[in-house]
């Protein structure tokens, strides 16, 4: 049964697995971003729109699941499990179909019928990963995101792409290969034996249905990770999607890696709300350990996004740098945002939430386009993003400490801020235009503030031990 020890000890593979997932797409960045602006803006935006589709459709109903998780090799269990199986496969391949003949009929770009044909394996793979998580085989996870998505992709990518040139379309293949191989090895990492009398089992279309408030939540989460990129699209072309997507890459860094590492917190939250128990202190303990490994990040990209782009990327994306500086300041605000919403769901404040979130979206979408009538380029949709999530932290911050009188800045937080401020000053006054040298002394200052002051203890690393 999951509890709170243990989600700290198995969530830490999780949680490290989905780190690789996350690095997975700046590879991918990386190696199509020489076959030019216009093809990454399509291979990236497709791609977020199929796992988008996914997550949008997944079915809710896996809850039935937990009533028999005590004992995976029951019959029950493995029924019920090979009846969710069924329903993800017959769901993934109606809507393989759907986009699959659509394509081939109506789209200029006849490769991205290798994405429509992968969705029946990415719906069952995103099935079996929560299968996995259900049964708290964590190091399975982990081998699947770090192994079988991480490396593959990597290999397969500087292999077609970069050694043989095969193009766009080899790019889109390999999205279908990995899926065919992760839906293999995810099968037999869930059934020790198959019980096949859940594959006979009638589909209720009722089960595909979602409550209100559930499906808000699900078409906001599916559209938001993609918004700014679909506005960039729209508005400027495929080329311009594709240099943003390259300005954009290091800043997702910022927020995605720490809050992933910390991902478990909102069962633990929700454990503890249940019990009554207050999450304050694990609150700021959490959020700590966040902005520690993202104020570094924040300053380096800030100050040296030349220096890094050039280093990963043509020299024909190093242009408008701005936009990855607004966006870097934007992700590390968001991770403020990130927190509270966490803290809301763990209180199951639903309705301000999604009403939040929904702002946020609108605020966004309105200055985007008021930017662009003023001709700012994605300088400006860069510009709405950063306002937007101002506005989205300062709400969910007021909403989480009206609604549930948690209050999870603290004096720590301020010292972590303070000690990444007096560090970046003092390195750039001796290495402002070297920055391996510039990080060194950098992170030697950052690291000693926050010993002296107390933020970093042998005992905080005893603490953090405990957490993942």
């Amino acid at each position: 049964m999951l509890n709170e020890k243990s989600i700290y000890k198995s969530a830490f593979w999780s949680a490290i697995g989905t780190v690789f997932d996350r690095l997975t797409s700046l590879v991918l960045v990386i190696f199509i971003a020489p076959l030019g602006p216009a093809n990454l803006g399509i291979f990236h935006l497709s791609l977020r729109v199929l796992y988008g589709i996914v997550k949008l459709l997944k079915v809710r109903r896996t809850a039935k699941l937990r009533d028999f998780i005590q004992d995976p090799k029951s019959l029950k269990f493995e029924k019920t499990a090979a009846f969710y199986l069924k329903a993800y496969f017959y769901l993934g391949s109606v809507v393989g179909i759907f986009f699959f003949f659509l394509i081939i009929f109506f789209a200029p770009l006849k490769s991205f019928a290798f994405l429509a044909l992968a969705f029946p394996f990415v719906f069952i793979n995103s099935y079996m990963l929560l299968l996995l998580q259900l049964m708290q085989r964590f190091k399975k996870v982990f081998i699947i995101q770090a192994v079988f998505v991480f490396v593959f992709q990597a290999l397969y990518i500087l292999i077609f792409i970069k050694i043989l040139n095969f193009g766009i379309a080899a790019a889109f293949a390999g999205q279908l290969f990995m899926a065919i191989a992760v839906s293999i090895i995810s099968f037999t990492f869930v059934f020790d034996r198959l019980n096949l009398l859940g594959f006979f089992q009638k589909i209720n279309l009722k089960m595909f249905i979602r409550k209100k408030l559930s499906f808000a939540n699900a078409l906001y989460n599916t559209i938001f990770p993609i918004l700014d990129i679909l506005l960039v699209t729209l508005l400027f072309g495929f080329s311009a999607s594709g240099q943003y997507i390259v300005l954009a890459s290091l800043p997702l860094l910022i927020n995605r890696i720490p809050t992933t590492l910390f991902g478990m917190f909102i069962h633990v939250a929700e454990m503890k709300t249940y019990k009554n128990e207050d999450i304050t202190q694990i609150s700021k303990s959490v959020f700590k350990w966040i902005l520690i490994p993202t104020m570094p990040l924040l300053i380096i990209i800030l100050l040296f996004p030349s220096e890094i782009l050039s280093f990963l990327f043509h020299k024909t994306y190093i242009k408008d740098l701005g936009v990855a500086q607004i966006l870097a300041i934007s992700h590390f605000v968001l991770s403020f945002g990130w927190m509270a919403e966490r803290i809301l769901i763990a209180k199951d404040k639903k309705v301000p939430r999604i009403v939040s979130n929904y702002l946020f979206a609108f605020v966004f979408i309105s200055l985007s386009l008021i930017l662009a009538l003023f001709e700012y380029g994605i300088f400006g949709i860069a510009l709405a993003f950063l306002i937007a999530s101002m506005l989205d932290v300062l709400t969910k911050y007021i909403l989480v400490t009206k609604k549930t009188k948690v209050f999870f800045i603290g004096m720590e937080n301020v010292k972590i801020l303070s000690a990444g401020g007096v560090s970046s000053l003092t390195a750039n006054i001796f290495f402002a235009n070297n920055p391996i040298l510039f990080l060194s002394l950098f992170l030697i200052i950052y690291f000693a503030i926050l010993w002296i002051t107390g933020v970093v203890r042998l005992k905080t690393f005893l603490e953090i031990k405990k957490i993942i």
